[in-house]
């Protein structure tokens, strides 16, 4: 006669080994979110995104100290949820020192012009992507809205002064209250163009052409009378000119550089 062995039946899980388990989940949950938050999140979130973020974490951490104060041993429900509305609290009080907040959603760009003398006051200044200027002691600035920046964030920043100019190229990133020095320098990229008659208007080829106190960069007309040569001044900008051919009278004649010029020699 065989002995049937009977299967001891299956202990159910006990509701203190339930909670347990329930705590180390909810643990394990809140520790990831937050070190993905703090891994992965940008360095500043919308203030909407914050406050999800905040409360979201807020609630994982109530409902985890609500199941650990149950393997401590409390069974009183109100102590129980007071751990978990304490734990809810903190988090929310903590929360703006884990995960900067958005800050200001404003650039104010502290912008000084600077010549050769030291700092220039009533320079024009603006920048690449617009912004309102207003001028402050030692200087300008400009508010810039984070919302009309490129993709890069670089912007050009520029002054100008009579026939001075300069520029400077910051990234607005993190410091939302930057300061850039932009100095003025002497424009001397224009040209001289035209050509040389005479009183009847005939084109002179031959002509001699040159700007004053640059006699060496003298240039020689072509055959239709043209020429063109340096300024060494900004577009605008005053220039006097020098004219001579054999059999014509001399010319000297003022003329502003970048914009063309006919220069009229009379004969003899």
């Amino acid at each position: 006669m065989t002995r049937t062995s009977k299967e001891a039946p299956s202990r159910p899980v006990s509701r203190a080994r339930q909670r347990a388990r329930a705590s180390w989940i909810f643990s394990a949950v809140l520790l990831a979110f937050l070190m993905a938050v703090v891994w992965f999140a940008p360095d500043r979130l919308a203030g909407f995104k914050q406050q999800l973020l905040a409360v979201l974490a807020a609630l994982l951490a109530g409902l985890m100290a609500f199941f650990l104060t149950g393997d401590l041993g409390i069974q009183r429900s109100w102590l129980k949820a007071s751990g978990g509305l304490g734990a809810f609290a903190l988090l929310l009080f903590l929360w703006p020192k884990i995960v900067p907040s958005a800050g200001p959603e404003i650039y104010r760009l502290r912008v000084t012009v600077l010549g050769t003398q030291g700092p220039v006051d009533g320079a024009e200044v603006r920048s690449s992507v617009g912004g309102e200027k207003k001028q402050v002691e030692g200087g300008w600035e400009l508010d810039v809205p984070a919302g009309i920046l490129p993709a890069d964030r670089k912007v050009t920043v520029y002054a100008d002064k009579g026939f001075l100019h300069g520029s400077r190229e910051v990234v607005l990133d993190k410091d939302f209250q930057p300061a850039v020095t932009v100095e003025l320098k002497a424009d001397s990229s224009a040209q001289v163009v035209g050509i040389v008659q005479d009183g009847a208007g005939q084109l002179v080829a031959g002509a001699l052409v040159w700007v004053e106190n640059h006699e060496v960069e003298v240039v020689t007309t072509g055959t239709k009378g043209e020429f063109t040569l340096a300024a060494h001044a900004a577009p605008n900008q005053s220039v006097r000119l020098h004219v001579k051919k054999d059999g014509l009278e001399p010319l000297t004649q003022d003329h502003p550089a970048g914009t063309p010029v006919t220069l009229v020699l009379n004969r003899n």
